[in-house]
């Protein structure tokens, strides 16, 4: 994960299948053009927020229930498992 702007703003997650090289290409490219890159609903003028967003109808009396994590298949453990830790790579610690 890189961020566009400089204070931290606008991150970017960027496939982790590219090599360094296309990684840096990929980055530039969005760097160059971050002023038409669209961060937001409001910066959507064409599609109306309903569109891009859902509502889930409940009484006002349901009480939420917590449930367990669900285990993942061994092959997307490993996945998982390495995507948070090219993270908290990324994120400094405190």
């Amino acid at each position: 994960m890189f961020f566009l702007e400089e204070n931290g703003e606008k991150p970017i997650i960027i496939s982790n299948h590219l090599s360094k090289e296309e990684q840096q290409k990929v980055i530039e490219v969005l760097k160059a053009n971050k002023e038409v890159i669209e961060r937001t609903f409001v910066d959507l003028k064409c599609i109306s927020p309903s569109y891009c967003m859902h509502k889930i109808h409940m009484d006002k009396d349901f009480k939420l229930v917590a449930q367990p994590p669900r285990p993942l298949n061994p092959s997307m453990k490993e996945v998982v498992r390495k995507e948070v830790q090219k993270l908290l790579e990324v994120v400094p610690a405190g």
